[in-house]
């Protein structure tokens, strides 16, 4: 089997497909109207479980980071929270509901089904719980190279770091990158559904809060990136005195827009397998993430809260998320256009199943038609692909202070 992905992926690179440039298709750049963001610094609750020991709290000028410090390896996991900003309108309960990678491909998860755990030395760890607050863990790869070439922001699938991408990060550092790699929020993970709380029902009402929702963890990326890069200016300066790219892939490539906002100064922004709107691939049950929300919500009606007056259908469900699509304010297809002046490469599948193909064209033409790497695979393949074509994106990214 090894023998014959090798030249199948070799097949795929050769046959890649880089557009040429075309005219803008001059769309129209939205006002923003970024909600507010509320980091905390979790050692001043005492009402947090300390096992074995509490972690150090590193004050930046963005908001407090959680860490236990680096390794032995110079690697090290830190983590931003902030507090969920949620809150539900009166005529609305919100369920609360959580899924896991179950893939074999998917990585160690750091989320538990009622608390977060951070690692650190010598088998350290804490858990804090998790549905009051968002959470975002984040990882540093020094380059494997006497010197650096510059820093890489890695935003995972959801499969977190899978095995997958974790060859990537590692071929990425013999290329000489510092990587520092981003979760999903685990609030993408811990979303929250909207039952009725009185009779008096107000469809609307439930699907701007599914809409806010979405908002907030765009914004909860967004932010916990830009608290991240301050952290690493005090710790490792030097990961931020050359190049700095951005990398957004799948899952995690719905929030690069705004991470890219939030923290300009990017030389290059990369997309892979991305989209445009979460909540509409979440409908359309991407990942069979919808499906499996459904399940569940079956469970939930002969377990509902006492609050709840009726919990919606399916088909209800599948209208108001699409409303909610309708209403985000900083998906990906709404903003992305802000960042057509960028150095951009655009890299997907043209037989991606789990992307809806509709987005790729959206968020292709909001970016302004920027160089595209085109593979005839669907949506796991294309991370092998770029795990083989590591060293043609590193040969891309070397030219990235090249301005469009």
């Amino acid at each position: 089997m090894r023998l014959l992905l090798v030249p199948l992926l070799f097949l795929c690179s050769c046959i890649a497909h880089i557009d040429l440039p075309r005219p803008a298709p001059n769309l129209p750049k939205t006002s923003l109207n970024w909600p507010s963001w509320n980091p905390i610094a979790l050692a001043e609750s005492k009402k947090e479980k300390r096992i074995p020991n509490f972690p150090e709290t590193h004050h930046t000028p963005a908001g407090p980071v959680t860490t236990y410090g680096p390794d032995k390896e110079g690697g090290e996991e830190f983590m931003i929270v902030s507090r969920r900003g949620d809150e539900a309108p009166d005529d609305i309960v919100p369920l609360n509901m959580q899924f896991f990678p179950t893939s074999i491909l998917a990585g160690k998860s750091p989320y538990k089904s009622k608390f977060n755990k951070l690692h650190g030395p010598n088998n350290a760890f804490w858990f804090f719980s998790a549905f009051p607050f968002r959470s975002t863990f984040f990882e540093t790869f020094p380059a494997i190279t006497p010197e650096s070439k510059g820093m890489i922001h890695y935003q995972t699938s959801i499969m977190m770091l899978s095995k997958v991408e974790r060859l990537i990060v590692k071929r990425l550092q013999n290329h000489g990158w510092n990587v520092l790699v981003g979760l999903p929020s685990d609030s993408f993970y811990r979303s929250r559904l909207p039952a009725f709380a009185t009779k008096k029902e107000n469809p609307e009402s439930a699907a701007r809060f599914l809409a806010g929702q979405m908002d907030l963890h765009y914004v909860e990326q967004a932010y916990a990136t830009r608290c991240a890069l301050a952290y690493l200016s005090q710790t490792r300066p030097d990961w931020l005195s050359k190049k700095r790219i951005l990398i957004g892939t799948s899952a995690g490539s719905f929030a690069t827009p705004a991470v890219a906002l939030q923290t300009p100064g990017w030389d290059a922004i990369v997309f892979v397998s991305a989209g445009t709107n979460l909540l509409d691939a979440y409908e359309r049950d991407a990942a069979d993430v919808f499906q499996g929300a459904m399940d569940w919500i079956e469970w939930v009606r002969s377990h509902a809260p006492k609050r709840v007056s009726r919990i919606p259908s399916e088909k209800e469900y599948r209208q108001y998320f699409r409303r909610a699509s309708r209403l985000t304010t900083l998906h990906s297809g709404r903003i992305a256009s802000h960042l057509s002046d960028e150095r951009l490469l655009f890299i997907h599948g043209t037989l991606d199943r789990i992307i809806p193909a509709d987005h790729f064209t959206e968020l292709y033409q909001a970016l302004s038609y920027p160089e595209r790497w085109t593979y005839p695979l669907g949506h796991h393949l294309v991370a092998l692909q770029l795990l083989a074509d590591v060293p043609k994106l590193d040969a891309w990214l070397m030219t990235a202070s090249e301005k469009k």
